[in-house]
């Protein structure tokens, strides 16, 4: 369930600019 999430939320930012994405991943990775 919290794989197939993520890979869900990869793919939405696979289309953001990186200003946007870099401060999602550090969310996604405190979270792991």
């Amino acid at each position: 369930m919290l794989i197939s999430h993520l890979d869900y939320c990869n793919s939405l930012l696979a289309s953001l600019p990186v200003c946007s994405i870099q401060p999602l991943q550090m969310i996604q990775n405190a979270a792991a």
